[in-house]
């Protein structure tokens, strides 16, 4: 299968401002149809595991066909060799057991396998350390509803340009469990002297929150392409003007999707 996706691929996500609960999201990806293919979109992160949508490819004109995998079989290997499959529960969602924690360091990549299509391979990703948020912190603005989050955290470096950070109110849920989305503050090149990377948001105060949670995301770097990808593939719908469609970034051989990884930590405010 070709490294980028071709015409037309998209995700199309039910979502909030900030947040979207998991029995929300509607994913559709309307691929020219070249036969029965395996789709699968999935990421690995430190505390969290491996987690996974499944799917197929559908002929664009069959209203009545099904895009949900039957039988299908998920499995994640460490360094080339089988670790377990992933369970599931509607052969959609697939999660790694929860005992489960990834090594940083380690090579892994997911294989998935279903009656007459070909088994769909992902490129070998590693987990990604978790970066700290050091401190946290609000100030007033002007305007009584909204206020400024503060933050700072320590460099690693090289690995500039691969944070992005998100503020969630307390009872808010995390937007396909906790991924970051290129909507949010990417954290480039606001860097010290010392290392010590700071930032400030603005947040829409609710009159019932009682906390805010700041998440900082370490992205890998294919991550990051993949997420940019995407962001020029939307914004390419809409320029008369442009090469459309801008391609979005594909790491699945004999199939479509992408498997990355990121490490989060979260910073808990609390009025």
């Amino acid at each position: 299968m070709a490294s980028h996706f071709k015409s037309f691929i998209c995700v199309l996500l039910v979502l909030t401002a900030f947040s979207c609960n998991i029995s929300e999201i509607e994913t559709e990806l309307p691929i020219p149809y070249r036969g029965d293919f395996l789709v699968l979109h999935g990421f690995i992160c430190q505390g969290e595991g491996v987690r996974l949508i499944l799917q197929k490819t559908v002929p664009h004109t069959c209203n009545e066909c099904s895009n949900k995998v039957s039988n299908a079989v998920v499995s994640l290997y460490e360094n080339g060799t089988y670790l377990f499959d992933l369970n599931t529960d509607d052969g959609y969602l697939y999660n790694s057991p929860s005992s489960f924690s990834p090594t940083v360091g380690s090579q892994y990549h997911v294989k998935a396998e279903a009656d007459g299509m070909a088994c769909a391979i992902s490129s070998t990703v590693s987990p990604m350390q978790i970066v700290p948020v050091d401190t946290a912190y609000i100030s007033t603005t002007e305007t009584p509803y909204k206020v400024k989050v503060h933050y700072s955290f320590t460099d690693i470096p090289f690995e500039r340009n691969q944070y992005i950070v998100r503020i969630l109110a307390g009872d808010e849920d995390e937007f396909l469990w906790g991924t970051p989305y290129l909507f949010d503050n990417v954290i480039g090149d606001e860097v010290s002297n010392n290392g010590i990377i700071e930032g400030v948001s603005i947040f829409i105060l609710n009159s019932n929150l009682d906390e805010i949670k700041v998440m900082l995301y370490h992205l890998s770097s294919p991550l990051v392409q993949y997420l940019y990808s995407r962001q020029h593939n939307m914004f390419s719908e809409e320029d008369p003007f442009g090469e459309y469609p801008v391609p979005v970034l594909c790491n699945i051989s004999n199939g479509y999707g992408f498997f990355g990884s990121y490490a989060k930590d979260t910073y808990t405010i609390r009025f």
